[in-house]
């Protein structure tokens, strides 16, 4: 029987097109799309529909390029892949020295970078570890017309530990400063220790598993409770995890403290990086060094709010802004400057940038009601009008009634 020279045309194109195909699938390709093309054109002889019911052949033919250019990309390239990995395997049977030196290679590589992940991650994203609740911290920075993130005073801690809002659940106050340690007339030794106010556990909510954390009263006086609290870290490698150490005395810059408990082994101080070895009230400061828990000038504390819940940061800001207003109009302050405590870090590590946005509608907001309460009208207005928090100022004071 005579070939059709439409049909023989359409064979030939599958056959030239299957070296389009990746060799592993060309012969299973020309074989399918062959029968394909034989079994459409007899279906069409049985059931002729007209002149031009062969054209689709055409488009079929065609679709078989693209499926064969299709298969080079996708199949192909799985097939050099596996082919790689098979010569490596082989590789790496015929050469053992080599593979172990690769293996321990690639292994400490790894290595390395998963713990330098995990130390970047509990120490950046959860720098306050072994606390309760700790999204609800966050850090108080003074401000002036020049300056960003300032260190607070004493006496700024205790207007606003007087004067806490309803917003705020409860603030300490810390720094961090090297000691002298001696234990038992040895060998003086350089630690890390942090000065912190007398709440600073309860407000953090950390657990002592030995002894027990500072009373409100020692951090009240002034050299009056020697007390210290050691890290859990330092209490295993400078005292071999000994429990008798609750209740003795080590030397502190010259001074005399005891020891009242052991922090658990989580909580390594608010100071973001560092390890503390233990802690000593705010109180003993001028014992310890020059007194600087009297000058309202001297900023040298940082600050630590934890607030309610359900009290989002802008009401936080806003009502800090109203005590440091309070507080200190008479320097010519600007309020303090509230930060969450992870932003806060982020923010200093790239410069002191800030949001100004967020800031300045909550420094707008307790301007307007200070302006408010020192005229007696309604100073929203006058923010809304002008930005600049000192023209609202002189606006204020013209519409304060004069006494006669």
């Amino acid at each position: 029987m005579r070939r059709n020279p439409l049909l023989g045309l359409l064979l030939a194109i599958i056959d030239a097109g299957r070296w389009l195909a990746p060799p592993s699938r060309r012969r299973d390709w020309r074989r399918q799309w062959r029968a394909d093309i034989l079994h459409e054109w007899q279906w069409l002889t049985r059931h002729p529909k007209g002149a031009g019911d062969r054209a689709g052949l055409i488009v079929r033919a065609a679709g078989a390029l693209r499926h064969a250019f299709w298969l080079r990309l996708h199949v192909r390239r799985l097939e050099m892949i596996t082919q790689d990995i098979r010569y490596g395997w082989r590789l790496m049977v015929r050469k053992p020295a080599f593979t172990i030196v690769a293996v321990l290679t690639l292994g400490l590589g790894i290595g390395a970078n998963v713990s330098m992940y995990s130390w970047v991650d509990g120490r950046m994203r959860h720098l306050v570890d072994g606390v309760e609740q700790p999204d609800r911290l966050i850090a108080l920075n003074g401000t002036t017309r020049t300056r960003e993130n300032l260190s607070l005073s004493y006496p700024d801690f205790e207007d606003y530990r007087r004067r806490l809002p309803a917003s705020v659940a409860d603030l300490i106050v810390y720094t961090m400063t090297p000691m002298n340690m001696r234990v038992d007339n040895g060998e003086p030794q350089r630690v890390f220790a942090e000065m912190v106010s007398g709440n600073y556990f309860e407000m953090l909510g950390t657990r002592m598993p030995l002894g027990r954390a500072f009373r409100p009263e020692e951090g009240t006086v002034p050299n009056r409770y020697p007390v210290t609290v050691i890290s859990h870290k330092f209490w295993v490698r400078r005292f071999a995890s000994d429990p008798s150490v609750v209740g003795r005395t080590i030397t502190l810059n010259g001074h005399a403290f005891t020891v009242i408990g052991i922090a658990q082994d989580r909580f390594h101080g608010t100071e973001p990086y560092l390890n503390l070895d233990l802690w000593v009230p705010l109180m003993m400061q001028p014992a310890l060094g020059p007194d600087r828990l009297h000058a309202r000038g001297n900023r040298w504390l940082e600050t630590i709010v934890r607030l309610k819940p359900d009290v989002g940061l802008a009401r936080a800001q806003a009502d800090l802004d109203l005590i440091a207003f309070a507080a200190h109009g008479r320097f010519r302050r600007r309020p303090g400057n509230v930060r969450e405590r992870r932003q806060r870090w982020a923010l200093l590590a790239a410069g002191g940038r800030h949001d100004g946005d967020e800031r300045d509608q909550a420094d707008g907001a307790a301007e307007a009601a200070r302006c408010g309460d020192e005229s007696g009208h309604e100073a929203r207005g006058c923010i809304a009008r002008d930005p600049d928090r000192r023209r609202c100022r002189r606006a204020c004071a013209a519409r304060k009634p004069r006494q006669s």
